[in-house]
């Protein structure tokens, strides 16, 4: 990856994380986007292990009852999220669509 963008530092996505890791460039990112970007990266992590339980297929019935139950409650909160965090943006595009037809019909209309 480059080191630099038009004379900008690129962003990494180790700039969404909360440790610097000595970085001496600092980039301001909005709460709500480093929330996704952790919580997308937490269902990843969440997701493989449910595969490797799947596919290690442990004789114990009682682990993989247990992983596919804890799975369904990981999967429902992350659709919720997602549905959600979507949604508002829906709406935020329809009122800013009313605020400023002429600039922002085409967002309010696409959703």
């Amino acid at each position: 990856a480059p080191d630099e963008v038009h004379g900008t530092p690129a962003m990494l996505w180790l700039d969404f994380m909360t440790y610097d890791f000595g970085s001496s460039h600092t980039y301001y990112i909005l709460e709500a986007v480093k929330f996704v970007v952790r919580e997308a990266v937490a269902f990843y992590i969440c997701t493989s292990l449910r595969l490797l339980v799947q596919y290690l297929s442990p004789s114990d019935s009682k682990v993989l009852t247990f992983s596919k139950y804890a799975y369904a409650v990981v999967l429902v909160t992350h659709l919720w999220i997602f549905l959600s965090y979507f949604g508002i943006l829906g709406c935020w595009a329809i009122l800013a669509t009313l605020r400023l037809p002429r600039r922002f019909l085409p967002y309010g209309v696409a959703v």
